[in-house]
């Protein structure tokens, strides 16, 4: 008769190899977390760019007509600044809405803006972004 000879690994370095796999997975969850929380972020601050490159662009295209009305041209100066929403930038199509199944922007009239100030000396323009990134729940996850 033959003898077989039948290799494998033991209870004990089964057990062995779950427990250091699980000692792993505990250290490195905290890591991973972080990295999906400031991921969740990163898409919502990509579209904070958007909308300011937007802005810019309907100042390029707009702004002599805007400052050659004197109302239209005092609510550009440092004072008051001009409000744009990011509604008005979305129907005159300088700005795509935003689509992400994981999260929305609150594209209110008052949940979504940038004003523009102008600085007369310099003749140039600065643009402070308001709005909140929402998770599906309604939890802000980013506000600017």
């Amino acid at each position: 008769m033959k003898k077989i000879n039948i290799t494998g690994f033991t209870l004990v370095e089964l057990i062995a190899v779950i427990v250091i796999m699980g000692l792993i997975s505990l250290m490195a969850f905290p890591s991973i977390m972080n990295a999906i929380s400031s991921n969740n972020t990163t898409s919502c601050k990509h579209y904070e760019s958007a909308i300011v490159l937007a802005s810019k662009s309907y100042i390029q295209k707009e702004g002599p007509d805007l400052l050659e009305n004197e109302e239209d041209y005092y609510d550009l100066v440092e004072s008051s600044g001009y409000k744009l929403t990011v509604n008005e930038l979305i129907h005159l199509g300088y700005l795509e809405e935003y689509n992400d199944p994981k999260f929305k922007i609150d594209t209110t009239n008052s949940g979504a803006y940038v004003i523009i100030k102008m600085q007369k000396d310099t003749n140039t323009y600065t643009y402070h972004v308001k709005f909140n990134c929402l998770d599906n729940r309604g939890k802000t996850i980013y506000s600017k």
